[in-house]
């Protein structure tokens, strides 16, 4: 008889039940850390990508400008040439001229910029707006792991 082991009624003690509904919560919190940890990363990847496309964009409207400055500046040297060939006459034509050039460069920058401004603000909502839905998915996810481990923690 001395050799028996006694169990006490019930089956597992409370000492073993807590043990394990401590190791269901720490599990619980690691795979919040996780949803947390793979949110900051996402958001980071998202951000990265939005700053690519606007440089993309800045670099795109950098080089047009440049492209339309030198077709002013070479507009402007033709125009500089057939007033220096025939001054007398093309004077007050190659001023209209250069006037003409200027403007609609002057309207072609203003009109890319604008647009460049459109496209900057529509990646940054879309951004904003895929930064939104993520936040929201990894709170809905966050509830759905706090709901599952309340109830792991209430049974039994």
């Amino acid at each position: 008889m001395s050799d028996a082991v006694q169990e006490p009624e019930g089956g597992i003690d409370n000492t073993l039940a807590s043990a394990f509904a401590q190791v269901r919560q720490q599990l619980a919190a690691a795979e919040v850390d996780g949803v947390v940890d793979e949110l900051v990363t996402e958001e980071a990847a998202e951000e990265t990508a939005a700053a690519d496309r606007i440089d993309a964009v800045v670099e795109t409207v950098a080089e047009d400008e440049a492209i339309e400055d030198a077709f002013a500046a070479d507009k402007v040297a033709g125009v500089v040439e057939t007033v220096a060939e025939d001054e007398a006459i093309e004077e007050a034509f190659a001023a209209d001229k250069i006037e003409e050039i200027v403007e609609t460069t002057a309207a072609d920058e203003a009109t890319e910029e604008a647009a460049a401004s459109a496209t900057a603000e529509t990646i940054a909502e879309q951004v904003a707006e895929d930064e939104e839905a993520a936040e929201d998915a990894a709170a809905e996810e966050v509830a759905t792991v706090a709901r599952k481990t309340m109830e792991k923690n209430t049974e039994g």
